[in-house]
C-alpha cells in the first residue's frame, strides 16, 4: 500500500521532534506558539521551509523578529464575551450590583501567604471605594478571606469581567493580557516569570498598564499603582484605542490563511 505523503506538518512549539521529522523528510513545517518568549528556545536556523506562526498581535508587540515568523494576531476561543455559558452567576451579579470593581486573576503559580496576598489587594480596592472580584485558583490555595467587599470564586467569566472592571491585576500571562487588551481594561502586572516581565514591559511602553513586584505587594503600593498609573482617563482612552485596533484583527482567519498558503507553497520565508 502506498503511503500518503503530507503536504505540511503543523506542530506546537514544545513538540520539537515534529520539526526534526519535517526537516528529515524535506516537508514544510508550521510551528504555532503563543508567546514571543517561546521563540528564544526555538531553532529557526538551518531549515528555510520552517515557518513559525506567532499567535500574538503586532499592536501589542511590534519588536522585529526572524523573517520566518508570521504574526497572526491573538487567538480567542470564543466569538463573543457573552457567549452561552460565559455569563456571570446570579451571586456575582448580586455582589456587584452597579458598584465599580477590580478583578484579581492570580494565575496558577502558588503565592506565599495567600490570605495576606488577597487581603492586601482587598484593602487597596476598599480604600478606593472599589469591590474586589477574585478568581480562587491554585495560586491561592488555603486563602480564607471573608469580607463584604470581596467575592471569591473558583470559576469566573473573565471576558465579562474584563469588559466591566476598572482594572485587572494579574501576573501578566499572555492569555489574560490578550483578553484584557481586547476588553480595553487597564492591567496591573505582578510578573513572576520571564515572559510575564516581557509582557509587563510592553504594557508600560503602550501606556495601558503598570507593574509591581509580586513578592512584596502591600495595600499601599497596590493602591498607589492603581491611583497614579491606571485609574486615569488617559489610560482608559489608550486602552480603548488599542482594543479597537485588536478588534479589527482576526487571528483565527489569518492563522488558517498562513497555514494554507504554506501548505500550497505560496508562503515563502519573509512574507
Amino acid at each position: 500500500m502506498r503511503r500518503a505523503r503530507p503536504d505540511l506538518i503543523v506542530t506546537g512549539f514544545r513538540q520539537r521532534a515534529a520539526a526534526v521529522v519535517a526537516e528529515d523528510y524535506a516537508l514544510p513545517c508550521a510551528t504555532v506558539c503563543l508567546r514571543r518568549g517561546a521563540l528564544r528556545g526555538m531553532r529557526l536556523d538551518g531549515n528555510a521551509r520552517h515557518l513559525v506562526r506567532l499567535a500574538s498581535s503586532a499592536r501589542f508587540d511590534d519588536t522585529p523578529i526572524d523573517s520566518r515568523v508570521a504574526v497572526s494576531g491573538f487567538l480567542f476561543h470564543d466569538s463573543h464575551p457573552q457567549a452561552p455559558g460565559r455569563g456571570p452567576s446570579d451571586a456575582l451579579l448580586r455582589f456587584l450590583g452597579a458598584e465599580p470593581f477590580i478583578a484579581l486573576l492570580p494565575g496558577s503559580t502558588p503565592v506565599t501567604q495567600a490570605t495576606q496576598y488577597v487581603r492586601h489587594h482587598l484593602d487597596a480596592a476598599e480604600a478606593l471605594g472599589l469591590r474586589l472580584v477574585v478568581q480562587r485558583t491554585a495560586a491561592l490555595e488555603g486563602a480564607a478571606v471573608d469580607a463584604p467587599h470581596a467575592f471569591l470564586a473558583d470559576t469566573l467569566p473573565q471576558d465579562w469581567l474584563l469588559a466591566r472592571a476598572a482594572a485587572v491585576i494579574s501576573p501578566g500571562r499572555i492569555g489574560v493580557v490578550a483578553r484584557a487588551l481586547r476588553a480595553g481594561c487597564p492591567i496591573l502586572a505582578e510578573p513572576r516569570t520571564r515572559d510575564d516581565h516581557d509582557h509587563a514591559r510592553r504594557l508600560l511602553a503602550l501606556g495601558v498598564g503598570a507593574a509591581l513586584d509580586p513578592h512584596g505587594p502591600d495595600a499601599t503600593s497596590v493602591r498607589r499603582m492603581l491611583t497614579e498609573r491606571l485609574l486615569l482617563p488617559p489610560v482608559r482612552e489608550r486602552c480603548a484605542a488599542l482594543a479597537a485596533g485588536i478588534a479589527m484583527e482576526d487571528g483565527s482567519e489569518t492563522a488558517v490563511d498562513i497555514i494554507e498558503r504554506r501548505a500550497r507553497g505560496h508562503y515563502p520565508p519573509g512574507n
